[in-house]
């Protein structure tokens, strides 16, 4: 008798025990989903939108270039790629991660920019512009903004380190509408 009693005590403990343990590795699982999906909601996320839109014009004219690919270039990566319209717009959205961004002494967090670039090839040229430098709102919400480009030059074969180079700044950050 004390066998069965022993074995079937071993049963019940082992069975309770796998219970608990699913149960345990269920809770975990669970867990891991919220917090997961709690970091995907707006406002949590430590990635934020970046919206960007221009139009790339040639010669004195400004004659529109159609067909030119514009891409977002971050530490020699490329990113989000598009293609001019008929009108030489272009949009690129790309999400960047909250390192990207570095705190002010106005308490905003600014972009480093100094990373990042566009790269446009058109005509069988390829020219490289500095992105500027822009805050995120208070509301960290997505933010977006167009930059105009007066002049651009072909990138040249031996690049020089400008010390004093400072990135360009965005005049006004907007919202988006999304």
């Amino acid at each position: 008798m004390s066998q069965t009693f022993h074995r079937s005590f071993c049963r019940r403990l082992c069975c309770w025990l796998d219970r608990e343990l699913r149960m345990y590795a269920v809770a975990r699982v669970v867990t891991l989903i919220l917090v997961l999906s709690l970091l995907t909601l707006p406002g949590c996320s430590y990635f934020y939108d970046l919206f960007l839109e221009g139009q790339v014009l040639a010669g004195a004219d400004q004659t529109p270039v159609s067909g030119a690919k514009v891409t977002l270039v971050i530490m020699n990566s490329d990113g989000a790629t598009c293609v001019t319209d008929s009108q030489g717009r272009w949009e690129l959205k790309d999400s960047l991660s909250d390192s990207w961004f570095v705190p002010g002494k106005d308490k905003k967090r600014w972009l480093k920019s100094d990373k990042i670039k566009l790269r446009i090839e058109a005509q069988g040229e390829t020219y490289f512009v500095p992105c500027p430098r822009v805050a995120l709102q208070d509301s960290y919400d997505c933010f977006g903004f167009v930059m105009t480009v007066l002049e651009i030059q072909p990138e040249p074969q031996v690049r020089e380190l400008l010390p004093e180079f400072q990135p360009l700044e965005a005049v006004k950050p907007c919202h988006s509408d999304d």
